[in-house]
Formats: C-alpha cells, structure tokens, sequence
C-alpha cells in the first residue's frame, strides 16, 4: 500500500512539474487583434481591430459567411498603434468599430477625401464608413508574449487554425486520463 500511495504521489508531482513549465500562450482579451485592409476605390487604408465581435465579423466576411463589408468605426487623429494606418493622419478606434451592411452616408469617402478633411471628420463626422470598401487581407498582430494571439471561434467547422493552448489543454487531458487509468490500475492490483 505504501509503494501505491508513493506511486500516486511521484505521478502527480511529476505531471504538476511538467504543466508549470509549459509557456503560456493565453492572451488578454485586449491584447487579441487584427489588421484588416481595406480597399476603396483604388486607395488602401488599414484597420487595427482589438474588439473581439469584429474580429470574428471580419474572419465572417473572409470566408464568404457575412455580407458586412463595410467598416464602421470612430475616426481619430494619428496613424494609429504601429503606425499601421500610415501614410494617413487618421485612424479607426481598434476598439469602436463594426462591420455593417449600410450606413449613412455622412461618414462616406475615401481615404484621401478623409485626409483632405481630418480635421472636419474627427471633430464633426466623427466616424468613417466607406461605402466601397473592399476587405483586400487580413493579419494577425502579434501580443506582447510574442503568440499568436487567441481569437474567438465561429464554431463547427470553423477555418480558424488550432493555437498551442488548444494542444495544451488536449496534453492535460490525455495526462490526467493516463494518470486515473494508471492510478486505477495500480489501486486494482495492489487491492485484489
């Protein structure tokens, strides 16, 4: 009985010392983005996504499974984190943006027209909403830790690649299924 308890006890310290060395990829929500460009007419401009729900509308339009094409966010002054929508001296808030259908038409241009009037749709406007955007390519924006960072999942069937949490958490579970199946084992032998 004592070899079993030691046994037992040798299993789940190795297989706890095993889990605290492997890296950890979960991300903040925050930290979870894209880049989406988007063409008009001729003309390119980018768009930092960090809001969970638009990720996955954008992944949507990607794929074929949404017809929203047009981004919908607040316009503010810069190029943005990274300066990812450079050359322009504006960007969308990663946050406050959406994928519609139709919008009015007030918040319609294209990137240069923006340009040209900044200052009257950042302090007036206060959104860009371009009518003929086309989503042209999407990138991942790499976290902090230097991941991938974990985007939401659109379900069965989803195109979404697995991410190393996803294997770390299939490596947990085959682990602790082998560690009971090998416990009940031990427990039947040395019992019976």
């Amino acid at each position: 009985m004592r070899g079993l308890l030691r046994f037992i006890f040798l299993a789940t310290l190795i297989a706890t010392l095993g889990f605290a060395f492997l890296p950890d990829n979960s991300l903040a929500e925050e930290e979870s983005a894209i880049i989406a460009t988007f063409d008009v007419n001729g003309e390119k401009f980018k768009v930092l996504v960090r809001n969970p729900a638009t990720i996955a509308q954008i992944l949507d339009l990607k794929e074929g499974k949404s017809t929203a094409s047009i981004p919908n966010g607040k316009i503010l002054p810069g190029a943005g984190e990274m300066n990812h929508n450079a050359p322009y001296s504006w960007h969308l808030d990663p946050q406050d943006i959406s994928m519609a259908d139709f919008t009015i038409e007030l918040c319609d241009g294209t990137p240069s027209y923006v340009e040209d009037n900044v200052k009257y749709f950042i302090e007036k406007v206060g959104r860009y909403c371009p009518w003929s955007a086309k989503l042209v390519s999407v990138e991942y924006v790499k976290g902090s830790q230097g991941t991938a960072p974990k985007l939401p999942n659109s379900g069965a069937g989803s195109m979404y690649e697995p991410r190393e949490n996803d294997v770390t958490g299939s490596m947990l579970a085959a682990s602790i299924l082998i560690l009971a199946g090998s416990t009940i084992y031990f427990i039947r032998k040395f019992l019976a």
